[in-house]
């Protein structure tokens, strides 16, 4: 259905908006959020005081999004995309029923005499969706790490520009941007930045001698 209705809107509506954005880059906060909806549902169905609808919205809250994201990336030729979001959408699913599986067994929601007819099947079951999730999770952890260095070399970065600029407090600094090969530095006001030979220098000792330094200054007039 999204794919479908993707492929019909005008080009100006397939807009990458920050929700579509955020379910193709899956880590472990993500597998996290899925384990909990998995076992919130387990125990909402395995009670009779709780609301039967609670299962339905924590699995859908955990599926019904990256699969949406899957069918608009392709529609619109995201390949990238779709495969970040299919690895969401995987994820979830494999935490729901390892966790839902685990309270299941835990409450008592099976009979015992079922769980000794089928036990053999139960630990089969239970130990191929382990192995799965422990196969994603692995893509998950390492895009963890990297997003933490990210976020910690951010910081540090724009720690030290503000310092460089200490001397200059009419100066503002507008944004930073930083990829493997290039660091922009994006700064306005009235005055013109001191020069960039030391804060280049300081910026390549943190992020590599090979990037590229480039400080972009709008003169305004106040």
């Amino acid at each position: 259905i999204s794919w479908a209705l993707t492929s019909v809107l005008p080009s100006s509506d397939r807009i990458l908006t920050t929700e579509v954005l955020s379910r193709t880059s899956p880590d472990l906060r993500d597998l996290i959020v899925a384990l909990a909806a998995g076992a919130a549902g387990a125990y909402a169905t395995s009670r009779e005081d709780i609301s039967s609808s609670l299962s339905g919205v924590a699995v859908a809250v955990a599926l019904v999004p990256p699969l949406s994201v899957v069918g608009f990336a392709v529609s619109i030729g995201r390949f990238d995309l779709a495969r970040g979001a299919l690895l969401l959408y995987v994820v979830n699913l494999f935490a729901i029923i390892l966790v839902g599986a685990g309270v299941f067994l835990a409450s008592g929601f099976v009979p015992r005499g079922r769980l000794r007819a089928a036990s053999k099947r139960i630990r089969v079951g239970v130990a191929v969706v382990a192995l799965a999730l422990v196969a994603v999770a692995v893509p998950l952890t390492i895009a963890s790490v990297r997003s933490a260095s990210r976020a910690q070399l951010s910081q540090t970065v724009n720690q030290t520009i503000v310092t460089w600029l200490t001397p200059y407090p009419s100066l503002t600094v507008d944004g930073v941007t930083i990829t493997g090969v290039d660091v922009q530095v994006q700064l306005s006001g009235p005055v013109a930045p001191p020069p960039t030979k030391e804060l280049i220098t300081m910026l390549k000792s943190m992020v590599g001698p090979s990037v590229a330094v480039r400080v972009v200054w709008f003169q305004t007039s106040k």
